[in-house]
């Protein structure tokens, strides 16, 4: 049952956003760049020991400058700037001369004198004095989406960069927004947007909720504190006398930690389903024990030949223990991730993960061998004697091991051995080997299932048929459900759907359940199994 979570998860790779909360941008003169992304202030988050306490927060860091050419403004672009700071200039003195700046106070006073001092710089120096002593300006404006569906720009950004919830809210939509209304979520009420220079510090946009910044220095850096839990898009444009790229971090922290929103949950989903087959098994160990204490009929009385009547059982339990020491560490090492960050360069973390992986997949494999063997007739039917179907799980098995251990070493960054390319070609191969299983398992299900009718076993057959489906068909889902993703045939709603992997785990945790209480009462003897009658 194991097997189809592990297709789901590596389906949701073909689907979801790259993840980090830490992105790097490269800000090109004339150019403006706009960023989204939904920051998380969740006051009373540290609940138990899962959850950090932090300073939610957007961090702007300037890394790098390159000039990508020293003649990107042309000599009429720069004349145009020199003629219309000449042109200040003479205005300035002007008002010097009749006199028309008295009583306007010291800062004008100054002002002017910036203005008069000007006269002596030369064409590049004024250009640098417009655009910041190394001949460069980054603006910056940092908007609550809230406020963003009120605003109209007078500047349309040419690239935009949005985390999932701001792409399902409609931040990066590109294009110039020709409506001039919205409505407002809570009255319903229209009204009409107000048209703002974004990158201007006014009084206008400081009342609506819009911060600006000024960067000048690669040195540079500001910590804007988050009060509301929202979407904030980061608008950042360069002005700059050469062509000139700039390197820009930003950082979006959350109060919880450093994990992003959509993988937050999953420190209570995994903290949950841990404990939810962790008290299954310790109720189904206790079923078990009053069975055995109860079990005066059969003569036996040896622990391991009751162990043995009970196989079926038996191995159920063991695949809910293991499920739930995997689902423990699945915790543990999304709680590091959440402390660390993903970009983190500590080997203790890539290892949990790496070992986390490995003893996933050979837990799974565990299962899928077990699986293969029911299937195939094994503690079903007499036939354990059937060399070809033990050859033929064995086999497959160690293939399908071997596969999962070469994607869990690369996937867990401990040693990435694979390419890109050879990681997909990798990844396909394993949902090959699948599909051949499925295909397999489907054929000698159906043969065992017709050798039980011809045996007169009607009981088992019902049983058998009804787990293997429980079992099977959801891999049959997974597996066609890829093969669609990887085509573009499903609609964006339900690829929604599909990376709720909640269903999925709470859904695999149901049929466990349904599995365990089918064969309760299930007795392996002389080779086969038999229901034994209360």
């Amino acid at each position: 049952m194991k097997f189809w979570n592990q297709v789901f998860i590596l389906l949701i790779s073909y689907i979801s956003n790259s993840i980090a909360l830490e992105d790097i941008y490269d800000v090109e003169t004339d150019l403006i760049l706009q960023s989204c992304a939904l920051v998380a202030n969740y006051e009373n988050s540290k609940v138990f020991w899962i959850s950090e306490s932090f300073d939610p927060s957007i961090d702007i860091k300037l890394l790098s400058k390159d000039v990508i050419s020293d003649a990107a403004l042309k000599e009429e672009e720069k004349e145009q700037h020199i003629t219309q700071s000449t042109q200040e200039e003479a205005e300035a003195a002007e008002l010097v001369g009749e006199g028309q700046v008295q009583g306007q106070g010291q800062q004008d006073k100054e002002q002017l004198k910036i203005k008069r001092d000007a006269k002596n710089l030369t064409p590049l120096e004024l250009l640098k004095q417009k655009f910041g002593g190394e001949g460069w300006t980054l603006e910056a404006a940092l908007i609550p989406g809230s406020v963003l569906n009120r605003i109209k720009m007078d500047q349309l950004s040419n690239v935009k960069v949005c985390d999932a919830t701001a792409v399902k809210k409609g931040f990066c939509t590109f294009g110039e927004d020709t409506n001039d209304f919205y409505i407002d979520p809570k009255t319903k009420k229209g009204f009409e947007k107000e048209k703002v220079n974004i990158f201007e510090k006014t009084k206008k946009n400081t009342e609506l909720g819009i911060n600006n910044f000024k960067f000048n220095k690669i040195e540079d850096n500001t910590n804007f504190h988050i009060d509301n839990t929202d979407i904030y898009c980061l608008l950042l444009s360069l002005k700059s006398v050469e062509k000139t790229k700039i390197k820009v971090a930003v950082n979006w922290q959350h109060s919880y930690g450093n994990l992003v929103v959509s993988h937050y949950s999953f420190l209570y989903i995994y903290g949950i389903i841990f404990a939810l087959y962790f008290i299954s098994s310790i109720i189904y160990s206790y079923y078990l024990f009053i069975k055995f204490e109860n079990d005066k009929t059969s003569g036996v009385y040896s622990i391991r030949n009751k162990i043995a009547q009970s196989v079926i059982q038996f191995k159920i339990l063991i695949f809910m223990f293991g499920t739930s020491i995997e689902y423990f560490l699945l915790e543990y090492y999304y709680i590091l991730i959440n402390r660390h960050g993903y970009l983190h360069n500590s080997f203790y973390i890539a290892f949990v993960h790496f070992i986390t992986l490995t003893l996933s997949t050979i837990f799974s494999v565990w299962v899928i061998y077990n699986i293969m063997l029911i299937c195939s007739g094994w503690y079903i039917l007499n036939n354990k004697k059937d060399a070809n179907s033990s050859t033929i799980t064995k086999i497959s098995s160690l293939l399908l091991l071997i596969s999962l251990v070469i994607f869990d070493l690369h996937d867990s960054t401990v040693y990435s051995i694979l390419s890109e390319n050879g990681s997909s070609l990798l990844s396909n191969l394993i949902y090959f080997e699948y599909l051949v299983i499925f295909s397999i398992c489907g054929f000698w299900i159906f043969n065992t299932y017709k050798s039980l009718k011809s045996n007169n076993k009607n009981s088992i057959s019902e049983k058998i048929l009804i787990s293997s489906s429980l079992i099977l068909l959801p891999i049959l889902f997974n597996l066609i459900l890829k093969f669609f993703v990887q085509n573009n045939y499903i609609h964006e709603r339900f690829q929604r759907v599909v990376q709720l992997s909640s269903y999925s785990y709470i859904f695999t945790f149901i049929i466990t359940i349904i599995i365990a209480y089918i064969w309760k009462d299930s007795v392996f003897q002389n080779g086969e199994v038999s229901i034994k009658q209360h």
